[in-house]
């Protein structure tokens, strides 16, 4: 029986939508407006708590991390999409926010997290690469998947195949 094409792009929670290619220049009141995107699930803004940035195309910076974008916010922290300056790749950057990071049990949760995760090898699991701190910001580095969330993809789609929810059923169990 023939199946939609789309039934084999893949899904996941992570990535957001492909990302534009950075701009040629960027005046600094641009980069303050882009920086500004950089708010935690509350409002408050985490610019001031970042490395500024060195080149165009760039929010700000954490560690040898370039921050191009913000891809969510919620829970302990902020996920950010990120350039690895060391290895040259895109990552997507979890970052703790401040006001948790204050807490030892917190930050020992972040990093217990981490090491479970880094433990996982799996396609449906992504990757962990990096962890450290910077800035008082502790921060883990891992694998940036291309694609639309899930809740993204589903609203866009209204309703799905049976074929393409037991595939994403059978994912996530995995």
């Amino acid at each position: 029986m023939p199946q939609p094409e789309d039934w084999k792009k893949p899904v996941n929670t992570l990535a957001g939508p492909a990302l534009p290619p950075p701009a040629a220049s960027l005046t600094e009141s641009n980069q303050n407006t882009l920086a500004g995107e950089l708010l935690d699930d509350d409002g408050t803004n985490i610019v001031h708590l970042l490395a500024p940035p060195q080149g165009p195309g760039e929010l700000r910076r954490l560690a040898h991390f370039r921050i191009l974008k913000k891809l969510g916010a919620g829970g302990l922290g902020m996920m950010l999409l990120a350039e690895d300056t060391t290895l040259l790749r895109m990552v997507a950057l979890k970052i703790m926010l401040p006001k948790y990071a204050a807490s030892e049990p917190a930050k020992e949760r972040f990093l217990r997290e981490a090491r479970v995760a880094a433990r996982i090898q799996h396609d449906h699991v992504v990757t962990i690469f990096f962890v450290g701190e910077d800035r008082g910001i502790p921060f883990m580095a891992m694998q940036f998947l291309k694609g639309a969330p899930l809740d993204e993809y589903l609203k866009e789609k209204k309703a799905v195949s049976l074929t393409q929810a037991m595939r994403i059923g059978r994912e996530m169990a995995e």
